[in-house]
């Protein structure tokens, strides 16, 4: 969601993920288990005095890593990289060769739209539409943002 909300959570497990901090723990709300990328907690974290269930601990780094990694699995792009670019250095060490470029895995598709846009001209995304929506979107925002500005 682009929205920020407001989230309780029991954290069970800090884990890095793809070079990113992910909290794993119980949302509250939804008696459910979830990971959050720590760069989008906004706001302040209230910490209560509520203790939980300290057996919900135990193997919650795996868990999560494997929850992050199975949806890395899901979500790939297939784009198109210029060779021996800085995008090809980053990009190709998660990549996975395709007949059309690379498929590169992804777990949020806001961070990974801000990354692809961020290489420019090095890479071109040819799917899914959402990741090349995204990335468009935000190109053209940067060239917006300079119109009018002297080269």
């Amino acid at each position: 969601s682009a929205a920020p909300r407001v989230r309780r959570v029991q954290p069970l497990a800090l884990v890095e993920f793809e070079a990113r901090w992910h909290v794993y723990g119980l949302d509250l709300d939804l008696d459910a288990p979830r990971t959050f990328l720590l760069t989008r907690i906004v706001d302040d974290v209230v910490i209560t005095r509520t203790v939980g269930d300290p057996v919900l601990r135990e193997g919650a780094g795996e868990r999560a890593l494997e929850g992050l990694r199975e949806l890395a699995a899901r979500q790939r792009a297939l784009v198109e990289i210029d060779p021996g670019t800085e995008a090809w250095l980053r990009l190709s060490r998660r990549a996975e060769p395709a007949a059309q470029g690379y498929w590169v895995p992804y777990v949020d598709l806001q961070i990974f739209a801000d990354e692809l846009a961020s290489y420019g001209p090095e890479v071109r995304v040819v799917e899914p539409d959402e990741v090349r929506s995204e990335v468009i979107r935000r190109l053209r925002a940067a060239r917006d943002a300079h119109a009018g500005e002297a080269p």
